[in-house]
């Protein structure tokens, strides 16, 4: 099979994604009585129903050409039902990098807001945050606060008013 190793790889980075902030992040969670972002999803909709979406989004970390890790973006969503309606649904993975808000999740959070906004369903958020990524802000030398320009907030605020 000639893309065997692509497909591989692909399958690789999903277990990482899948595996969100490592085995060791998801038992300190479970330690302060809360669930994994994909155990809240999982557990406030309809069995079975939760497509995921991005879910290969992260940070790749090479040594050389050869991929090393992936720190998955700490936001998990997807569509799913409640109660057999289609809703969007998205939540703050607090596993990885303590859920930092940088700009790959300001991404994913446009895009499933869009996505609602588009398909004219619902969206849930379980928010679980804390605020910027201070690696992105040293990095960047400022701040970036929301403003309506950003495409999360003006798809949100779209969203709101339908």
């Amino acid at each position: 099979m000639v893309w065997k190793p692509e497909i591989e790889e692909i399958e690789r980075r999903k277990q990482i994604a899948f595996a969100l902030g490592g085995a060791e992040n998801v038992r300190k969670q479970h330690s302060y009585g809360k669930y994994s972002v994909r155990e809240r999803i999982e557990t406030f909709l309809d069995e079975g129903t939760f497509s995921e979406t991005g879910l290969m989004a992260g940070e790749a970390i090479y040594d050389g050409n050869q991929l090393v890790d992936v720190i998955p973006c700490p936001i998990v969503m997807g569509l799913g039902k409640v109660g057999g309606r289609k809703i969007a649904i998205q939540g703050d993975d607090f596993t990885i990098k303590g859920a930092s808000v940088g700009r790959m999740y300001k991404a994913k959070l446009a895009y499933i807001t869009k996505m609602a906004l588009e398909l004219r369903v619902p969206m849930v958020r379980h928010l679980e945050g804390a605020g910027g990524s201070i690696k992105e802000i040293e990095k960047m030398g400022y701040i970036e606060f929301p403003t309506i320009t950003d495409y999360a907030m003006r798809h949100l605020a779209e969203l709101m008013s339908v």
